[in-house]
């Protein structure tokens, strides 16, 4: 019996980890003259705007924890399909009062 043949990379993970390890690079180069060593690490949010749950996968494979969304529609369904992943989700923007109770079912934190 042969060996299974090796799956073929997945083309949007390997662009979601080049564009992430860029994001990452930039932060670092940001942060290379920090004095001050009382301020706290930055946090990445990445924002899944438009992108599928599957990226959100694809991202926490990744390392990424933080994921940031600006519409209630959007996130809610997004969420509810990842609920299984360590994410800490933020709501980012103007909250509507009758989305609040949906988007507190998921947000950890709502900077609005």
């Amino acid at each position: 019996m042969s060996a299974p043949a090796p799956r073929a990379p997945d083309p949007r993970a390997l662009e979601i980890a080049a564009n992430l390890a860029s994001v990452r690079a930039r932060i670092a180069r940001a942060c290379a003259g920090r004095t001050d060593p009382t301020l706290p690490e930055p946090t990445l949010i990445v924002v899944t705007k438009t992108w599928p749950a599957a990226d959100v996968r694809r991202l926490a494979a990744r390392g990424v924890r933080d994921v940031g969304e600006n519409r209630d529609q959007e996130a809610a369904p997004k969420h509810a399909e990842v609920v299984d992943l360590p994410l800490r989700w933020h709501f980012i923007g103007q909250l509507q009062s009758n989305k609040a109770a949906s988007v507190a079912r998921y947000a950890a934190v709502v900077p609005s």
